[in-house]
């Protein structure tokens, strides 16, 4: 078993909030031919497509690569008509400024935005994660701390790699629930969260939210909580 901190908050976490976490969105094996690979793409972007619609916007999709957004932002412009901002577009400060002035835009961030960006209020009611941000194998102090632990008979992926991926998670959970009275979504596009043991894991250092499989319960859960209603317009808005 893997003993993992779990941090309890004063939020209302089962009424403001819902994680959203299908089961049929396979990622691909690392090295997959083209085809897989642009399948995988299309059944991603028709699923951010259904949520944005949702919500109407107001949401923020994180990729781990800078390629996975560029894949998505092409399909995504052609399938819906919300405003769509690219951070690999237009840099770090502008697309936050413009996801900021436009409540119903969608803002594609690689690695920096998992974590440090603040849109408060329902400016950000949607949270897509499009796959669970595990450290890259070959990054170089990762390989190092790595060949350390296995030399001392230790696991790295449940003493460096786990762990890395619950607290990129849990910030990444933090974007969307600031205030007691932000509502939200979370949607976990990974499905390797009920395929993978380690999922429990990661779902246990989760806030208590409630946790849906299908669509369907997610539109009942918004239903019945508003937690995708842009609800606060400013009152000089037609």
């Amino acid at each position: 078993s893997i003993d993992c901190n779990i941090f309890f908050s004063p939020f209302n976490y089962r009424e403001h909030a819902a994680l959203y976490a299908p089961e049929h969105l396979l990622i691909p094996e690392h090295g997959s031919p083209p085809d897989v690979q642009a399948e995988y793409f299309d059944l991603l972007t028709e699923e951010i497509v259904s949520l944005t619609s949702l919500s109407d916007g107001g949401a923020l999709v994180l990729f781990t690569s800078n390629y996975n957004l560029m894949q998505v932002a092409t399909r995504l412009r052609e399938l819906t008509d919300l405003p769509v901002i690219s951070q690999l577009e237009d840099g770090v400060q502008d697309a936050l400024y413009k996801f900021r002035n436009d409540k119903n835009s969608i803002l594609l961030g690689s690695q920096s935005f998992w974590q440090g960006i603040d849109v408060a209020g329902d400016g950000l009611r949607l949270l897509i994660i499009t796959k669970l941000l595990f450290t890259p194998p070959d990054d170089p102090i990762f390989k190092a701390r790595s060949e350390n632990l296995e030399a001392q008979g230790k696991r790295p992926f449940f003493e460096l790699s786990l762990p890395h991926a619950t607290t990129m998670l849990r910030q990444a959970f933090g974007r969307l629930i600031r205030t007691e009275k932000d509502k939200g979504a979370v949607a976990l596009l990974d499905s390797r969260i009920w395929q993978k043991t380690y999922g429990k894991t990661l779902i246990a250092n989760l806030p208590r939210v409630q946790v849906v499989r299908t669509f369907g319960e997610l539109e009942r859960a918004n239903e019945k909580f508003g937690l995708l209603k842009y609800s606060h317009p400013s009152t000089s808005s037609g």
